[in-house]
């Protein structure tokens, strides 16, 4: 009965993450994760890397300026549960639209992983990777992005 309760717990955040990213809430996603990160997103870093969260969520940011929408969703979301640990693993369906562009919109499927561990009373992310499947769309909207500096 635990691990279900935890199960939804880790669902729900990573429902919640999405919303944050959606809406452009770079503090609250920040709060998701654990001080690193190892992230394997092929926009992001190529391959799979540490990084710090600041740094993971700085490159989000740029690649969500104000002008760009966006809308992620999970489905068929597992959950493995041992001890102070979980992995979600779920099936993931995203788009990003942009006006600056002809066509406007990307889309991209694929499959999430995301590892956990509970840190400090909450379940914080230490393991982020997204597998492309398919995409469709234009992929310079995708990768449209702004500086920070």
């Amino acid at each position: 009965m635990i691990k279900e309760v935890v199960a939804r717990r880790v669902i729900h955040a990573a429902y919640e993450l999405d919303h944050a990213i959606d809406a452009k809430e770079w503090c609250r996603v920040r709060a998701f994760f654990s001080e690193k990160v190892m992230v394997n997103v092929g926009i992001v870093s190529g391959e799979s890397v540490e990084m710090s969260a600041d740094a993971f969520v700085a490159q989000i940011a740029a690649f969500n300026p104000a002008d760009k929408l966006s809308m992620h969703t999970l489905g068929n979301a597992v959950v493995d549960v041992a001890e102070n640990k979980a992995v979600l693993r779920a099936n993931r369906y995203g788009w990003n639209l942009c006006e600056h562009f002809q066509p406007a919109l990307y889309e991209l499927w694929g499959r999430v992983r995301y590892e956990l561990v509970f840190e400090n009373d909450t379940w914080k992310i230490n393991g982020f990777e997204l597998v492309k499947a398919r995409d469709a769309g234009n992929i310079e909207v995708s990768l449209y992005c702004h500086s920070s500096s």
